[in-house]
């Protein structure tokens, strides 16, 4: 059976914490798609023009609720903190799993040496709405490496 491509969806850059995010979904013709609500691709980090290496520290705790994200590392390294106590270094073949729950601040950076822009990163990270029996549970955090 051969199938139709209905739809080409058209990225769109949106800037956080002085990275330039490519937002995937929602899309301009397209909603969320079943429970993925957002998905976003961190090709390249590039700096906003109103500032140079020294202004940005890098650092923006952003509180979570309700939501579960999943983040996959393709080239680079990130990091993550949260107010749980849990704080992980994740390279190239790494996932996170997040459910935010009843709350939880967390913290993502990528590394200072590909801010520097001598290597590429490459993360995929989907957003996605659990039912709603589950948005309140306690937050959960899980991260696998190639290794483990």
């Amino acid at each position: 059976m051969k199938k139709e491509v209905r739809t080409i969806l058209q990225n769109q850059p949106v800037w956080i914490n002085d990275t330039e995010v490519q937002l995937v979904l929602p899309a301009k013709h397209l909603g969320p798609v079943g429970p993925f609500i957002l998905l976003d691709h961190i090709s390249s980090w590039r700096q906003s023009s109103n500032k140079t290496a020294s202004d940005s520290p890098g650092k923006c705790p952003v509180p979570h609720r309700g939501v579960i994200t999943v983040t996959y590392i393709i080239k680079g390294q990130i990091e993550h903190s949260d107010s749980r106590g849990n704080h992980v270094s994740l390279e190239a073949g790494c996932m996170q799993w997040l459910n935010a729950g009843s709350g939880i601040v967390c913290d993502q950076d990528i590394k200072p040496a590909f801010k520097q822009g001598e290597t590429e990163i490459s993360v995929i990270r989907a957003w996605i709405n659990p039912p709603a029996n589950q948005k309140l549970h306690p937050p959960e955090y899980v991260s696998l490496c190639h290794d483990e």
